[in-house]
């Protein structure tokens, strides 16, 4: 594919997953009554808040070496990583369950927030393996992921309608679990040689994209706390 048609891939696919939203809202908000999209909205503001420190950002440095050998590496590291922090990230959630459930806090954890680690863990998933396919030019892969999301997680809202605030989030951690999991799939394809990949080699590429973790995450988390502040300060007033 030429370079415009590699453009003009990403960008319907990116559009089209962008207006499946858009056009079905009118049907979810009567499905759904507004302290409902309440719950969904703060639950979508901790995942974007989340999202972008999943894998510490070393899912950007995939699509940086020029063997493949190191970018499969750093796919494995991403994996640690992000398994690491998803249980880290329930621990905490069930630590401060447990607090606020024999009075140590007066900080209560609303049933959603376990929905969370599942979705960290999905997003970055899809994270390093959408980088790999970005790398292997795999561009049609790409958009039609995106749009099988879209679509997968409005099916899934509608279906889990009767269960009220539950069925938007669990819809769209449906659509984000589909997402990696097609992904990684589309990914396997290209993924066969694993003989270079060795310990050794991930430490070294972990050093030598240190910068990643050191310097883009924390902008990336802040500049994503700025933008969800809003939603975080209103829900609490």
């Amino acid at each position: 594919m030429t370079p415009l048609k590699n453009v003009v891939t990403l960008i319907t696919g990116t559009t089209v997953a962008q207006i499946i939203p858009f056009l079905i809202s009118p049907i979810l908000t009567r499905l759904y009554k507004p302290e409902e999209f309440g719950n969904f909205t703060l639950y979508m503001s901790f995942v974007s808040v989340f999202g972008v420190i999943a894998t510490l950002r070393y899912d950007l440095a995939v699509v940086q070496p020029q063997d493949d050998a190191d970018a499969k590496s750093i796919i494995i590291l991403c994996l640690k990583i992000n398994g690491v922090l998803t249980f880290l990230l329930l621990l905490g959630i069930a630590l401060a369950d447990l607090f606020y459930l024999y009075g140590i806090t007066n900080i209560k954890i609303e049933w959603w927030t376990y929905f969370l680690p599942p979705t960290f863990m999905s997003l970055g998933i899809y994270n390093i393996f959408n980088y790999w396919l970005l790398r292997k030019k795999k561009y049609k892969e790409m958009s039609v992921s995106k749009v099988t999301q879209g679509a997968s997680i409005f099916l899934m809202q509608v279906l889990l309608s009767s269960i009220k605030s539950n069925g938007l989030i669990i819809g769209q951690l449906f659509g984000y679990m589909l997402l990696a999991l097609i992904t990684t799939f589309q990914s396997k394809k290209t993924l066969t040689n694993w003989q270079g990949v060795t310990k050794r080699r991930i430490k070294k590429n972990a050093k030598d994209y240190k910068e990643m973790p050191l310097f883009s995450t924390g902008g990336a988390l802040i500049d994503s706390l700025s933008q969800q502040l809003p939603n975080f300060v209103i829900t609490k007033l």
